[in-house]
């Protein structure tokens, strides 16, 4: 189950969600204005011109060093890519809660679509830390924090 928009603002929602069973509007709307939310942010183009300016200073810092070193350079350079990765994300989540809020009252949708793949993708929390997107735990409790405002 997946979703992701594109630069020209075209949202794809895969077939695994849409087949997803039990799945409300609620839910879908979250998932829609969570891509939404990464549309108007820009991140697309902010990750492109982040990612640029990640290899242009490791490139620099690695010039004159040996491979070893250009490795855990770039390794650190990757991370912090992946932090930003997140970083959006989370602010998609975000978006996409105040966007429940403002239509339906509640973020419930949030909550109940994010419980249901946290069901599904069951991984340690330290994975986090390698991954695009924050851990299930972390998106709840950005869920769970905006409901109760």
């Amino acid at each position: 189950m997946n979703a992701f928009v594109l630069p020209t603002g075209t949202i794809y929602l895969t077939t695994g969600l849409l087949q997803e069973k039990g799945l409300t509007d609620e839910e879908l709307t979250f998932v829609l204005a969570h891509e939404i939310g990464h549309y108007r942010n820009r991140d697309h183009l902010k990750a492109i011109s982040h990612n640029i300016g990640i290899m242009v200073i490791t490139g620099l810092i690695g010039m004159n060093t040996n491979s070893t070193s250009n490795s855990t350079i770039s390794s650190i350079g990757e991370m912090g890519s992946l932090a930003y990765s997140r970083k959006q994300e989370t602010n998609a989540d975000i978006y996409a809660n105040e966007t429940l809020i403002k239509i339906y009252g509640t973020n419930n949708g949030a909550i109940k679509f994010i419980n249901r793949i946290k069901e599904k993708n069951s991984e340690p929390e330290f994975l986090k830390y390698f991954s695009t997107h924050p851990s299930w735990n972390d998106r709840l409790e950005i869920s769970n924090s905006i409901q109760n405002q």
